[in-house]
């Protein structure tokens, strides 16, 4: 019975052996894998592009597929920089002869400071340059103005 075990065990090796692949050379193998690497990097990665489909043909809304709102035209109003700045108002000066602060908008500015403001034509940046007795010199999109304070 022993014998017999040992034989069968022997056959199925044997057998296993003659199936299996034919030992490589470690250089083989190693140039086989540079190879790939090679090949691996002269493919382009593909970039992926995202943009709002213009009319339904060209996509839809992935969480909403049946909203048309991403083919509605949008008109955003265009503000020209003279409308803007019109909207500003000098609400009046503060603090001590050393330290000034002018109100502009309801926004309380020092000197040299610059900050987004609420008008009626939306929130722009107003830089405040210089504050004089009653007056305050502001620049709004590059474009400087002098404003004064009219008082009750």
């Amino acid at each position: 019975m022993k014998n017999s075990l040992l034989a069968l065990a022997f056959a199925g090796t044997v057998s296993l052996t003659a199936f299996a692949a034919p030992p490589q050379n470690p250089a083989a193998a190693a140039a086989a894998e540079a190879t790939k690497k090679i090949l691996a990097i002269d493919k382009p990665v593909p970039k992926s592009s995202f943009g709002i489909p213009a009319k339904p043909q060209d996509g839809h809304d992935p969480f909403y597929p049946t909203s048309d709102r991403l083919f509605a035209v949008k008109a955003s109003p265009k503000h020209s920089p003279s409308s803007a700045s019109s909207a500003i108002v000098f609400n009046g000066i503060s603090g001590s002869k050393d330290r000034p602060f002018a109100m502009i908008n309801g926004h309380t500015f020092a000197e040299g400071e610059e900050a987004p403001v609420n008008t009626s034509a939306g929130r722009i940046r107003v830089l405040l340059v210089a504050i004089k007795d009653d007056r305050a010199i502001v620049e709004i999109a590059g474009e400087r103005r002098e404003l004064t304070f009219q008082g009750r």
